[in-house]
């Protein structure tokens, strides 16, 4: 194992050790300081523009993808702590993390595996962080697999914004010798996110559980002043984020309907 290589497992080992907990009363849920943050990184980021009302539950999966196996990943949800807070407590963000990272594990153990998740306040921001890794080429994100994942609740009627990072994604290269490297597979990397408000799916306006022609001819009626879309219907409709209903998002209802995207 190269010096390099055991530098980085030592510092995520090293964070993910030193994290403390202290209580986010707002959530009423366990909390403890960052395992790992990557600091000038490359990293994949997507910002969601949402409108909510009181009380509406939202959940956000964000599932990275890489054309390798990788040793490492980071992931990151990021919302505003005075229009969201966490529902899920720490405790099942990392049963969560450690059954998807078994599902994808390659071989019949773990190799020097680092399980890291943390729910934390940062100035107006709440973010709830979750990070792996392993001292062997044993994570296969060539299948789309859930990795970090959480459910939040909105405090009043609001529009905000759901931020998503992926980074440190990392894996092992091994040369002429059989000497072992890790290098960056960011160029390799790319991320999807799922996101559901009150169970049902963007895209599904009409909240049926389906999402049907009804559904786009919803939005058309928005942009005819023949009806209002707000709230979480219109964040459903709003399947492009771009924060307006337009023809492109009944346009792209269309193309889910048909199994296009």
């Amino acid at each position: 194992m190269s010096l390099k290589f055991k530098k980085l497992v030592s510092l995520i080992l090293a964070g993910a050790m030193a994290a403390s907990a202290f209580a986010f009363s707002a959530a009423a849920a366990e909390t403890e300081t960052a395992a790992y943050v990557p600091d000038g990184e490359e990293t994949i980021s997507n910002n969601f523009n949402l409108h909510l009302s009181e009380g509406d539950v939202v959940k956000v999966t964000v599932s990275p993808q890489c054309d390798s196996m990788a040793v490492s990943v980071w992931g990151q949800i990021s919302v505003d702590k005075s229009k969201l807070y966490v529902t899920d407590d720490l405790a099942a963000i990392k049963d969560d993390l450690a059954a998807v990272t078994e599902a994808v594990i390659i071989g019949d153990t773990f190799k020097q595996g680092v399980f890291g998740a943390s729910i934390v306040e940062s100035g107006d921001a709440l973010n709830v962080t979750a990070n792996t890794s392993y001292a062997l080429d044993v994570y296969d994100f060539r299948q789309e697999t859930p990795y970090v994942s959480a459910t939040f609740k909105a405090l009043d009627d609001c529009e905000t914004t759901v931020k998503t990072t992926i980074s440190g994604i990392y894996k092992t290269i091994v040369d002429e010798n059989d000497v072992h490297d890790v290098v960056s597979a960011m160029d390799e990397a790319s991320a999807s996110v799922d996101i559901t408000i009150n169970g049902y799916e963007m895209g599904d306006v009409t909240n049926d559980g389906y999402i049907t022609v009804a559904d786009a001819i919803a939005v058309q009626r928005h942009i005819a002043n023949l009806e209002t879309l707000s709230g979480a219907n219109f964040t459903l409709a709003d399947v492009n984020y771009d924060n307006n209903l337009s023809v492109a998002d009944a346009i792209e209802i269309q193309r889910m309907i048909a199994g296009l995207v």
